[in-house]
């Protein structure tokens, strides 16, 4: 699909939404009766004045939507990388990481992702606490697919200045187990996020999933699309149902699970749940792009 004709479908799939509230062109919100926008971290985001480092790439899961598209679990440890900050790209150390946070003053936000994070806690932990201490204005966040949180590691995590735990629920299925870890965190950090893919043929069950969220009291979800990446290990959809993100060639958009977003959007707007709601789809990402490459380089990106 065109880029023109992706973006006229993903307004018409907004507008078809009750209450939703679109932000800059770019972000549609769902206000829950509790949080009306979205965290601190997704501002950070949706700016670029956000750092995010992949602490390495093992996991416990193997989602077949995953973009680093290998048998994660079976990946020998591999550098550090940030993403973000005036390098863009680069393989990186906890000293590196800190002079970036310095040299890009303009940063708001850094987030912790993979692999899972928390197969490697005690590097997050560390490198966290060294954060704080030097940048305590910057807002910390940790994203994971559930699986391995519980009560002791969440203390320490956020003791050390993590202030946001965000879950992705498909990467489990949206398996029952995670769900009470997430009740476990909702105790601890002061903001409990889902950030988790929609895949056409799961709304039913992310559906679901948000009933339970509800009950247990999660602040924001945080809705995306698939992304392809010539690694994923998918079936490839049809060529009508791919869209090239222009700024990152590389990294496309599989159309029908942007509409799927939007589709979980539409029956949550009945549903009044008390947290807020938003997409993380295309528009988000190709923004995302040009506000991280204005920021690197001081040229506006148009």
């Amino acid at each position: 699909m065109e880029h023109a004709s992706f973006l006229k479908a993903i307004d018409q799939w907004r507008s078809d939404i009750e209450s939703v509230h679109v932000r800059d062109g770019h972000t549609a919100i769902l206000p829950g009766s509790k949080a009306t926008g979205i965290s601190n971290g997704c501002e950070a985001c949706k700016v670029g004045k956000w750092y995010c480092l992949f602490i390495g790439s093992r996991c416990n899961l193997n989602c077949s939507f995953c973009v680093r598209g290998h048998d994660t679990a079976k990946l020998a440890d591999d550098p550090m990388k940030g993403v973000g900050g005036k390098h863009l790209a680069h393989v990186v150390t906890d000293k590196d990481v800190l002079a970036e946070l310095e040299r890009s003053s303009y940063l708001d936000g850094v987030s912790f992702s993979g692999g899972e994070p928390w197969m490697y806690l005690s590097r997050v932990t560390a490198l966290s606490k060294e954060i704080t201490r030097q940048f305590p204005k910057i807002y910390q966040w940790i994203y994971t697919n559930g699986t391995m949180v519980d009560w002791k590691r969440a203390e320490e995590l956020h003791a050390c200045g993590v202030q946001e735990i965000r879950f992705d629920a498909a990467a489990s299925d949206f398996s029952p187990d995670v769900m009470k870890r997430m009740a476990v965190a909702r105790k601890i950090f002061p903001i409990v996020t889902i950030e988790t893919p929609v895949l056409p043929g799961s709304e039913e069950a992310l559906l679901a999933c948000l009933d339970l969220a509800a009950e247990i009291g999660i602040d924001y979800v945080n809705l995306h699309d698939i992304k392809l990446t010539k690694d994923l290990r998918m079936e490839t959809p049809k060529p009508d149902e791919i869209c090239s993100n222009p700024i990152m060639p590389a990294i496309k958009s599989w159309t029908k699970s942007t509409e799927s977003v939007y589709r979980v959007m539409k029956a949550a707007a009945s549903r009044g749940y008390p947290m807020s709601i938003h997409d993380c789809t295309y528009p988000n990402v190709v923004n995302q792009q040009k506000k991280f490459a204005t920021n690197a380089t001081g040229h506006q990106f148009d």
